[in-house]
């Protein structure tokens, strides 16, 4: 579904509160947002706030309305921030400001495998973190591959490492976990849930452990954790050896949160209802 439904004021207030949305209106009027795009019935853009980087804003639609909302900034896992009010107002008051643009998926397909190594090694060169992404098995592949957990453990770390200590960075550390997530799903879409559940257990450990370090807001590191383990009940429904891998994990992200320290409660009610119904 790529046409974006008629919005008007009553829903961007209905969704992000009065408050937030006349702070976006503010943003939106000062000429905080850049980079404004629409690729398929989801809209994107970078506000400047409080923080030295722009955040990152996106909005996906579906056929009732708003589907889904984002921001990097420090509370924008809600989808309700004033940035994403700012975005919401822009489109509703400038549409012409959202060039259609390729979604990402599109653009890799249709280049050349030449065009791609380029890309690449591009990236790499600007951004030489990246390049221990090269030491991930991915979903896609001929032959399905060996999952190593502690790349996808070390992942998870870099994240973290990236943003810094502070519940100010947990929508931003968020966002990069859901990557390795959707990693995750893929491998699972694929059939292959023994990896899934690899990639789950660690990327949900991994996070239930930086409690013991750090101060890190709740809510959003928690959705993380919830899909892991939304994903690791759908391998409960595979072959004895995959149901064994997603229960250990289950019981690995239990043990986790049993002897983490902390007083957060990240899955362990649902896991131990998961494992109690199953």
């Amino acid at each position: 579904m790529n046409q974006i439904p008629v919005l008007s004021e009553k829903d961007i207030r209905l969704r992000c509160g009065v408050q937030s949305l006349e702070r976006g209106r503010g943003y939106f009027q000062n000429g905080a947002l850049a980079d404004t795009r629409r690729q398929g019935s989801t809209l994107r853009a970078r506000c400047t706030g409080t923080a030295e980087a722009p955040y990152r804003v996106w909005v996906a639609f579906h056929s009732h309305g708003i589907a889904s909302a984002r921001c990097s900034c420090p509370i924008g896992h809600t989808g309700t921030c004033k940035h994403v009010s700012a975005l919401l107002v822009n489109w509703l008051e400038q549409p012409e400001d959202f060039p259609p643009t390729e979604e990402l998926h599109q653009s890799i397909e249709r280049r050349a495998k030449g065009e791609l190594v380029a890309l690449l090694t591009h990236i790499f060169q600007r951004y030489p973190d990246l390049e221990d992404l090269l030491t991930l098995p991915v979903p896609g592949a001929e032959s399905p591959p060996t999952i190593d957990p502690i790349a996808y453990r070390r992942q998870a770390a870099t994240v973290f490492a990236e943003h810094g200590e502070d519940w100010t960075a947990t929508s931003a550390i968020a966002d990069g976990l859901q990557s390795l997530v959707d990693l995750a799903d893929r491998f699972r879409d694929e059939g292959n849930l023994a990896a899934a559940a690899v990639v789950y257990r660690e990327v949900a450990g991994e996070i239930i452990a930086r409690f013991r370090q750090a101060r890190y807001g709740e809510d959003a590191l928690g959705e993380v954790v919830d899909r892991c383990l939304a994903g690791l009940v759908a391998g409960l429904a595979g072959s004895s050896t995959e149901r064994g891998a997603s229960l250990d994990a289950l019981h690995a992200i239990y043990r986790a949160n049993l002897t983490s320290g902390s007083s957060f409660n990240l899955g362990r009610g649902s896991v131990a209802r998961i494992l109690t119904e199953r």
